[in-house]
């Protein structure tokens, strides 16, 4: 806009050098462009704010939500943070398949708000399907939380081996923590300490009850950014079956399921 630059080259330029492939208003839309600057109180540049389908504002201060994600995982979860200020969060499932088991332990990660919250084990107690949110009971008190601030302190199988095969020792293991800047899980193996390791897709298996998020489907791209539960897995053909819905289930590989972040 002329407030923010001298010229129409000026604005391409800094478009084209220092943007992402975004929409912009034509340079003489003076009248426009003010009349979005008055409603959604833009003095300076720049400034990222969502807003929801109909063009009312969700999240006034995206840009610190974007400087304070210093991690891939940080991204994600701002990312769905914003689409569940939006209301563009996918639909409520009709079923209980893909939410957490009442009892389960959790650890509480990634909350900006009440970041003194953080690190926190609870246990979950109910979920609120209109919120899409989790009741957590932490040291008696309840915290309504999303599922993509929760760490499911799942026991799980791991091996050191490289290509594992059925005749290779698997460990029990057992979630303890998430490194937001990594994406590692530290587990804790039978009753050693905590070992931090970068395991490979192959060398841990999941156990039947564990939610996922499942991403990056080339095939079944509507099940993408959705929770399932892992009811089973394959050795032959190395893919676990995740139960989507009561009555929809999909195979597939470790590399399309992550257990941090939910969706």
């Amino acid at each position: 806009s002329e407030e923010y630059h001298k010229s129409e080259p000026e604005m391409w330029k800094y478009m084209y050098e220092a943007h992402g492939d975004w929409l912009v208003l034509k340079y003489a839309s003076t009248d426009l462009r003010d009349r979005l600057s008055r409603q959604f109180q833009v003095s300076g540049i720049p400034q990222l704010i969502v807003i929801d389908g109909v063009g009312r504002q969700a999240v006034r201060d995206a840009r610190q939500d974007v400087m304070g994600a210093s991690s891939s995982t940080q991204v994600l979860t701002t990312y769905h943070t914003w689409k569940t200020a939006a209301g563009a969060s996918a639909a409520p499932q009709a079923d209980s398949v893909a939410q957490l088991p009442f009892g389960a332990r959790v650890l509480i990660r990634g909350l900006q708000g009440k970041p003194e919250n953080n690190g926190l084990e609870g246990v979950v107690q109910s979920f609120d399907a209109s919120q899409r949110r989790y009741v957590v009971n932490v040291a008696e008190r309840s915290l309504s939380l999303k599922a993509a601030n929760l760490l499911q302190l799942l026991k799980l199988q791991v091996t050191t081996t490289e290509k594992p095969t059925e005749e290779d020792p698997w460990n029990e293991a057992e979630v303890a923590e998430f490194d937001e800047e990594t994406g590692d899980l530290l587990c804790s193996v039978g009753d050693s300490e905590k070992v931090k390791r970068r395991l490979e897709p192959a060398q841990v298996r999941l156990n039947s009850g564990a939610l996922v998020a499942v991403h990056d489907l080339k095939g079944g791209k509507e099940w993408n950014e959705q929770n399932g539960k892992v009811v089973g897995f394959d050795e032959t053909t190395q893919r676990y079956t995740v139960q989507m819905t009561s009555d929809k289930s999909i195979k597939i590989k470790m590399d399309n399921m992550r257990l941090c972040p939910l969706a």
